[in-house]
């Protein structure tokens, strides 16, 4: 078992929990949008990890164009890593754990009223400018508030943290096919036909400029109770707001393979290097889109040792 505290966790600037996971050996972090997305643990996909939140599966919520991507993969962008006791990896499955766990189990474990002996309130500001997006540094909040009761037997606390993100995605390609092209000129070999051989030409080259900007709001509550010594009950709620926009500017050109000249010029591979075309299409487009996911987890918990080798734990969630 590998696992991350939160004083681990403080000492760098990530933004969500898969950024956190990249100090863990065997674990690689995948970046979407500029922010660490999801992780692969031993190079196996995303897809076959599990991950649990105070030990309870938690919920997947990743969003593709206004509907649920087709994944198992949870997308730790929609949690903070402020507000996180500690992050445990187990790489190896074992009979008392939650099945589906093929490449890996990871639990998050949240702060605890109890974890703390003395009154607690705690503020972090941090801002974030991502270069891409040419845009003025962002905010990033986050708060936590705990104390205890009754002779330390009740204890409460209220954490959440707020974060925006703006970024944006430049990208070129171009499509080439291999076809027989038409040759319009007039040319003495084969005349106003198709050239003799196939050859690899760019039919298609498109250009777009998307931004990106994201809105996550976290928050947590937790009550603990331990009337005496050997009974102890905790509830929590958690829950992961995210809103995302998306803007994006399409340029397509297309080339219908028909040439005006009377020998194009085609290196050894058979690629059309020079030449003049007629015909083709041309498009441009322009597109938004506005998505929310919100996940919440509800859970109770409570723990009775009856005697030094026998232990009750009951734990319900939704």
């Amino acid at each position: 078992v590998d696992a991350l505290s939160a004083e681990d966790v403080g000492k760098f600037p990530d933004s969500n929990i898969a950024e956190s996971l990249q100090r863990v050996s065997g674990v690689t972090t995948l970046y979407s949008n500029n922010e660490g997305a999801k992780v692969s643990v031993r190079g196996l996909d995303p897809n076959f990890n599990l991950v649990t939140l105070n030990g309870r599966l938690l919920p997947i919520a990743d969003l593709k164009d206004n509907v649920t991507a087709g994944t198992r993969a949870f997308n730790f962008s929609d949690w903070a890593s402020e507000n996180l006791s500690s992050i445990k990896v187990q790489k190896t499955s074992l009979a008392n754990h939650n099945s589906g766990g093929i490449g890996s189990v990871v639990d998050i474990e949240m702060l605890k009223p109890f974890d703390f002996k003395t009154p607690q309130a705690t503020v972090g500001i941090k801002g974030a400018s991502d270069s891409s997006a040419q845009e003025n540094i962002r905010p990033e909040l986050s708060g936590l508030i705990s104390k205890r009761f009754a002779s330390d037997r009740i204890g409460v606390l209220l954490s959440g943290s707020y974060q925006e993100r703006f970024s944006r995605l430049e990208e070129a390609s171009l499509t080439w096919i291999k076809d027989r092209l038409f040759s319009l000129a007039a040319n003495p070999e084969f005349g106003n036909a198709q050239l003799p051989a196939e050859n690899w030409y760019p039919n298609e080259l498109k250009v777009s400029l998307s931004d990106y900007q994201r809105k996550r709001t976290n928050g947590y509550l937790a009550l603990q109770l331990s009337p005496q010594s050997k009974l102890e009950a905790r509830f929590d709620y958690g829950f992961s707001l995210l809103n995302r926009q998306s803007e994006s500017t399409n340029i397509l050109s297309r080339f219908s393979g028909n040439l005006l000249d009377v020998f194009p010029s085609i290196d050894e591979y058979g690629s059309v290097v020079q030449s003049t075309g007629q015909g083709g299409s041309y498009l441009c487009e322009r597109t938004a889109g506005r998505e929310k996911s919100f996940t919440d987890v509800l859970g109770m918990k409570v723990d009775f040792k009856a005697h030094d080798n026998l232990a009750f734990v009951f734990d319900a969630h939704k």
